[in-house]
């Protein structure tokens, strides 16, 4: 887990947590659902310092929403006091970091233990209702020097915000859908204990957001379809883009720099669903 600093929301974690409620909110999810699936985030074989960080985001954002169990403040409190998430602190930084810990949890817990006297109301975010692409989309962009192809692997919609994950093809690949099919992408394999051979897919891939795109006269040309099966794969790793150029730069660090990543050219058809295409 990446702690960045002492802040209550400078780790993995405590952001992870933190934005999940206030994303299920949003979403319209019951608080007594919601608390069930965040209660998934305290391993009961997690550290103390785990257990604060998880419990003092998780008071954040409940407070936030005016929704912050009492049994939570009270475990947090005495967790606070016993000191023993203060030592582990010490022991993974230094007395400095510890004692910044400190003051922000005695602000956090001092914040809190008054409700909050206008609870955020859930948000509605709306969705990009013309999409660009649509999921399994094959794509082509040319430039002046080459062309790059990629497929649409996933369309992530989040607080209002809309990007397209394309796998990169493998340079080999023509501008027709057998090649697609019969070609390679850039990606590695992830451990997995839900599937039953041990790993899943995991491409690179590119996200290019919606209204950037826009900005650029959306230069991609789309060349067919395919149907890819998203239970054998995940997203292995991303980069972020905020121009064209930042694409161009992207698609071309993929294809010369990947292997030394990790990163290998991976069967296409592997990400099919049976019986192909």
């Amino acid at each position: 887990m990446s702690i960045d600093g002492p802040g209550i929301l400078e780790s993995d974690l405590g952001h992870d947590v933190y934005n999940e409620i206030l994303d299920l909110y949003d979403a319209g999810v019951p608080i007594d659902e919601l608390r069930t699936r965040i209660a998934t985030y305290n391993d009961p074989t997690s550290t103390d310092l785990d257990k604060e960080i998880y419990l003092a985001a998780a008071a954040k954002a409940y407070w936030e929403i005016g929704e912050l169990p009492e049994a939570l403040l009270v475990e947090l409190t005495q967790l606070v006091q016993s000191g023993k998430s203060l030592e582990e602190w010490a022991q993974s930084g230094d007395k400095a970091l510890a004692r910044s810990r400190s003051i922000a949890l005695k602000r956090l817990l001092l914040q809190v233990s008054v409700p909050r006297p206008k609870p955020r109301p859930r948000k509605k975010y709306s969705k990009v209702q013309a999409k660009l692409y649509s999921f399994g989309d094959c794509l082509e962009l040319i430039t002046r020097e080459k062309a790059y192809r990629a497929v649409v692997c996933a369309i992530l919609e989040y607080r209002g915000e809309c990007d397209y994950a394309v796998l990169v093809m493998g340079p080999e690949t023509l501008s027709n859908l057998e090649s697609f099919k019969s070609g390679y992408y850039w990606g590695h394999l992830i451990q997995s204990s839900f599937d039953k051979r041990g790993y899943v897919f995991g491409p690179h891939v590119i996200r290019l957001e919606h209204r950037m795109l826009l900005r650029e006269n959306n230069p991609f040309k789309t060349l067919g379809h395919v149907n890819l099966d998203e239970s054998v794969y995940g997203l292995g790793s991303y980069g972020g883009v905020l121009t064209m150029q930042h694409v161009v730069e992207d698609f071309e660090r993929t294809e010369t720099k990947s292997t030394l990543f990790g990163h290998k050219l991976l069967p296409f058809r592997e990400l099919l669903k049976s019986p192909g295409f």
